[in-house]
């Protein structure tokens, strides 16, 4: 009986010991999970890293200190399909409902999500952060493929920020972006105030430079060119001190449209009829009525507006309003996404943010600061798991193990061969009760809620403000 009774205190024990070690978040960000046109067309993002993911997923599976599972957005991919194809399509191209083509995501990567699965069922939490590439993949889809799977953060459509504490923020960055953030207003502006859709003109971009890739069969890398950046930088500059200057905002437009189209007149296309723009959430894109031929002053004449991007800012509530211009340098200067962490939050004495995490970039970041009466803060991109020849910073997520008065923040790389190796690391200080207090109580109609500066408010408060570990509004 002895023995007995002693077996099971150190199972016990061993149980507990367990679960008290699940103290680690891995964030994960831009796998950009595709179709399987992908695949034989030869335009796919992650082919050539896919069995290094696979592995990486496994060993995920068998760490009992993983307490969260961070999917920055951008891991599914509904943006990159031929032009002359509908985003919802089967494998021979032939349009197909919504419903069939996301089943048709997940059997394409069915080891993707029995990973998910099998993390969920040890106890794992899964939190969903949308980004541009899947924006239109929504909470919906998750739970027709995964039923309760993961956990969707998103407080406008196509944009959301994940709080596991009130002094972490994790959101994928595409919403400062003027060609990749979402653009309800200018879908509204052209089909009705009904309108629901939301997909910028980026989405057009990416396809035209699919349709490249695969007619040429050569992958263009999607690295910044350090020259055109530096040019871009200087625009933006004298346009910030020029504001009025109508000819500044359309070289910017101008030159961000023909380096993400990879020039597409390459394709031998001199206009893109309406039906391969055909998108079930909100009908064709108005901009795919234009003809690339020159006159970009003639070119998408709401969406370049400055009116309409502080107005997509309010929609997808941007905590600041963002510079029009550095919103559309930021797919050719990477840096101002960067930037955007650190003026939206972490520069910010009365926000509560110590670690802001950001994907979009594919640039693995590690930036730390002394903020005046805030203390030091921390910023992190992880880079992506897309091929090498695309993005040079691959197969990297961030690690952040939470301690008793802050964080250990680590950038990651993996290889299946040799594991993980681990770029920076970093002991992020910070003040203890907010790990203590708010570790993602269960829901209740006592949940604790927090305002966005991070203090603490009572059921009277109204406004967004974090629940659960995520926003919400309380009006």
């Amino acid at each position: 009986m002895k023995k007995y009774l002693l077996l099971l205190t150190t199972v016990f024990a061993v149980l507990s010991a367990n679960a008290e070690e699940r103290n680690k978040i891995i964030v994960l960000s831009d796998t950009h999970l595709s179709d399987s046109r992908a695949h034989t067309m030869k335009y796919c993002w992650n082919d050539t890293v896919e069995e290094e993911l696979k592995a990486f997923l496994d060993e995920l599976v068998q760490d009992n200190s993983l307490k969260t599972l961070v999917l920055n957005g951008d891991i599914i991919d509904m943006w990159v399909s031929v032009g002359e194809q509908p985003i919802w399509a089967d494998a021979e191209g032939n349009a197909v409902e919504r419903k069939e083509y996301v089943k048709l995501i997940r059997q394409q990567n069915e080891y993707f999500f029995k990973s998910l699965e099998e993390l969920k069922n040890d106890g794992v939490d899964i939190c969903y952060i949308p980004g541009n590439h899947d924006m239109n993949f929504t909470a919906e889809d998750w739970e027709y493929i995964s039923p309760g799977l993961v956990c969707y953060q998103s407080e406008a459509p196509g944009v959301g920020t994940y709080y596991p504490y009130p002094d972490i923020a994790i959101e994928h960055g595409h919403r400062y972006c003027l060609f990749t953030a979402p653009d309800p207003i200018s879908h509204k502006t052209v089909y009705g105030a009904d309108a629901e859709g939301v997909l910028p003109l980026a989405v057009f971009t990416t396809k035209l430079a699919s349709s490249l890739e695969q007619k040429t069969g050569i992958i263009t890398s999607e690295e910044n060119d350090p020259g055109t950046a530096a040019l871009v930088r200087s625009m933006v500059e004298n346009a910030e001190k020029n504001p009025d200057t109508n000819e500044m905002r359309l070289s910017l437009i101008s030159i961000g449209l023909g380096i993400m189209s990879n020039n597409f007149k390459d394709l031998g296309i001199d206009t893109y009829p309406m039906s391969i723009m055909a998108d079930d959430l909100n009908g064709p894109y108005y901009w795919s009525k234009q003809v690339w031929d020159g006159k970009k002053s003639d070119l998408f004449p709401e969406f370049y507006s400055i009116a309409n991007w502080a107005s997509r800012c309010e929609a997808n509530k941007t905590l600041k309003p963002v510079s029009f211009y550095r919103a559309a340098a930021a797919e050719l200067v990477s840096d101002y996404v960067d930037e955007f962490a650190f003026s939206q939050m972490l520069d910010e004495p009365a926000c509560k943010v110590k670690l802001a995490i950001f994907g979009h970039t594919h640039a693995r970041r590690f930036m730390r600061k002394t903020v005046e009466n805030k203390g030091e803060v921390l910023y992190v991109n992880p880079g992506s798991w897309t091929n090498p020849g695309r993005y040079k910073d691959t197969r990297s997520y961030v690690e952040v193990k939470v301690l008793d008065n802050g964080y250990d923040v680590a950038l990651n790389r993996y290889a299946k061969e040799t594991g993980t190796e681990t770029l920076q690391k970093y002991t992020l200080v910070t003040d203890p009760s907010a790990i203590k207090n708010v570790n993602q109580p269960a829901a209740s109609d006592t949940a604790i809620r927090y305002n966005l500066q991070g203090v603490r408010v009572d059921d009277s408060y109204k406004g967004i403000c974090i629940e659960n570990g995520r926003k919400i509004l309380v009006k």
